[in-house]
């Protein structure tokens, strides 16, 4: 099949180590978001109207969304570090009610905003702004 068999190897070797470091860059938590976390939680919570709407239709308070905040864990596929001007955090958590929840958080200068909250497992028939 290949004439080759030592440039194959190479390759999927190759295939082999970018595949790992995507997936440890997608499922750890590296110390750059624990750092991040950290600063997300010592700054000033701002829940934005929209959130605030999204957490009223969807019975979340401000415990539950600190709950995820301080303890669950960041959907990187979800985020946007590259938003401007405030990178945003997606970052979900089991909470009490046993509700699987998104909340997305900007890091805008000292304030920390919570941009919206989702509960994954159920549909609301939500109208905010």
């Amino acid at each position: 099949m290949f004439k080759n068999p030592t440039r194959f190897t190479i390759i999927l070797l190759l295939a082999v180590i970018l595949t790992a470091v995507w997936i440890f860059k997608v499922f750890n938590k590296t110390p750059e978001f624990t750092n991040k976390r950290e600063q997300l939680i010592s700054n000033r919570l701002v829940i934005t109207k929209h959130g605030s709407c999204r957490m009223d239709c969807r019975e979340i308070d401000r415990e539950e969304v600190l709950d995820v905040l301080n303890n669950g864990k960041i959907n990187m596929a979800k985020s946007r570090l590259n938003d401007s001007p405030c990178p945003s955090y997606a970052i979900e958590k089991v909470v009490k009610g046993n509700q699987l929840v998104r909340a997305v958080f900007a890091a805008c200068n000292n304030e920390t905003k919570v941009v919206t909250v989702i509960d994954l497992n159920r549909n609301y028939n939500c109208h905010c702004d």
